[in-house]
């Protein structure tokens, strides 16, 4: 995992040079614990994942949802690093009423830098991160029930718009999974090696928003 998490670094630390270092919210020695959710009821990339996983079965209902905790500590001026966990669920029918309901339980650690500020108030900014991903699915397909296992890694670089709505808290808009790596170990996202997506797209499809709070 050196090479993508080195690949991810080098594009993180491009945007320092444009950093101020004068910053009232983010000093160094700061803590902050962040809570960032993910919903969606577009069925546009879950019917990508039931094509590759379920022969082509077009999708009709589905919900989707994503809860990672995380606690980000601040060891120099607007650049924080700390753990994550996090939990996913994914819920959909195809037309052919098979039923497929998956849970994803996720840890790992992310490299978060505000980078840049538009005014006192905006950042923009930018994660790298690394996690384990374990997934259980479950459900029904020709009439045959099934349960499945699987895990891979996940390294990860997103961009965010950030809004410091107090000296204690912020509001994250994420752009999540700009460029992505993932293991060899087979996965239900049927991706190995280093991806880039659509990132408006893909936000419009399943968007995400972070609450932080500096807890100290």
């Amino acid at each position: 995992m050196k090479h993508p998490l080195l690949f991810f670094a080098v594009v993180l630390f491009t945007f320092a040079s444009y950093a101020q270092h004068d910053n009232e919210y983010l000093e160094k020695g700061s803590i902050w614990l962040e809570g960032q959710v993910g919903l969606n009821f577009s069925n546009n990339e879950l019917a990508r994942i039931g094509e590759q996983s379920y022969f082509n079965q077009t999708i009709n209902n589905s919900f989707r949802f994503q809860l990672i905790p995380k606690l980000n500590f601040a060891i120099a001026n607007r650049l924080l690093i700390g753990p994550h966990i996090g939990y996913g669920y994914l819920n959909y029918t195809s037309k052919d009423s098979e039923k497929i309901r998956e849970n994803n339980y996720k840890a790992g650690g992310q490299l978060k830098y505000y980078f840049l500020k538009i005014i006192p108030q905006i950042y923009l900014g930018s994660e790298i991160g690394l996690n384990y991903n374990y997934i259980n699915r479950k459900g029904h397909f020709l009439n045959e029930h099934f349960l499945t296992d699987a895990h891979y890694g996940k390294s990860y670089l997103n961009f965010s718009l950030n809004f410091f709505i107090a000296d204690e808290w912020i509001v994250e808009i994420t752009f999540k999974d700009i460029f992505t790596w993932h293991s060899s170990t087979p996965n239900p996202t049927m991706q190995t090696g280093v991806h880039g997506i659509d990132k408006f797209r893909n936000w419009i499809n399943f968007p995400h928003f972070s609450l932080l709070y500096r807890i100290n």
